[in-house]
């Protein structure tokens, strides 16, 4: 299978120098610290159309789909209502990740409720509606983060390949995080991975410093980074993968989310001495974390050698 040529499906950080051309982008306004300039998120050849709200990209094997609706105003409900349609255009297929760009995700709606668990409601809702009691068991890989603006933003990738959806053992999973988080729990899996004829396929959801469900280290970034690193340990090695390092041949692309931009330059030594090689691609960018005192949240997806990876944009 090729890699899509012509039209891209683009995630482009706020600041980067990537002219859009001709291509669809994602551009959630997120300022870019440094690093690749941005990703292609397709990483087949398809062909592009929209479906109600839902631009897409499609081919036999799998869809990525991406929209922006207005988050205001009642996240709960844009939540619920996106999440309702995005199972709709996937049914049939298996949820493989989603990218989530919530607005203000920590400030506070006029009745007191934190963005993110508005969020939180919303997403469970509607993946209840959808998919009934037991939803649990269909949730993928995802990342939530925080942006500028007013619009509730979400990308996904499905298709047909057989996946597995993975937990860290020193983490509980999000689906079942205690009332105290919210009324209702984060909806989604620590890592999904798909089995392709290509070889195996691992998306690694937005991971940051927490054991169990405690925040760890609050106040302290270098501790909350080590930390995050040792999940990201945990969660690759349920996949069968290794982080520090990497198999010969394959392709890894990070995120890296910071809340502060201050920490960049000690984030940036310490994952180059410890977790990434000279070929990973690295996207920095600035954004809210889902919790106030956490500081920092890393996503991985890591394609196997010989498959065609999305380009890297320099």
């Amino acid at each position: 299978m090729r890699p899509l040529t012509g039209e891209s499906v683009r995630y482009v950080p706020e600041g980067s120098p990537l002219a859009d051309r001709n291509n669809a982008t994602i551009r959630p306004g997120q300022p870019w610290l440094g690093g690749s300039a941005g990703e292609n998120l397709v990483f087949f050849e398809g062909r592009r159309g929209r479906s109600g709200i839902f631009e897409w990209v499609r081919s036999p094997d799998y869809l990525l789909g991406w929209t922006a609706v207005s988050g205001r105003p009642n996240l709960e409900e844009a939540a619920r209502e996106l999440y309702r349609r995005m199972l709709a255009l996937a049914d049939g297929l298996e949820l493989y990740h989603i990218w989530n760009w919530v607005p203000a995700i920590n400030q506070r709606s006029t009745g007191g409720e934190e963005n993110y668990r508005l969020f939180c409601l919303g997403r469970a809702e509607g993946f209840e509606e959808a998919c009934g009691r037991g939803f649990e068991r269909r949730l993928p890989s995802a990342s939530a983060v925080g942006h500028r603006g007013d619009l509730l933003m979400l990308g996904f990738v499905a298709g047909r390949h057989p996946v597995r959806h993975l937990e860290n053992p020193e983490q509980v999973p999000a689906w079942r995080y205690p009332s105290r988080y919210g009324p209702r729990s984060p909806s989604f899996a620590r890592a999904s991975v798909v089995e392709t004829p290509g070889g195996s396929i691992v998306w690694v959801s937005g991971t940051a410093s927490i054991k169990g469900s405690e925040t760890v280290c609050p106040g302290d970034f270098s501790g909350q980074l080590a930390t995050t690193v040792s999940n990201l340990e945990g969660i690759l090695e349920q996949a069968g993968a290794e982080l520090r390092g990497g198999a010969v041949g394959e392709s890894r692309f990070f995120r890296v989310y910071l809340r502060d931009r201050k920490n960049f330059g000690k984030a940036e030594d310490f994952l180059r001495r410890t977790v990434l090689g000279a070929d990973d691609s690295v996207v920095w960018v600035e954004a809210a974390i889902c919790r106030e005192d956490l500081e920092v949240e890393i996503e991985l997806t890591i394609y196997p050698p010989e498959f065609p990876a999305p380009a890297v944009l320099r």
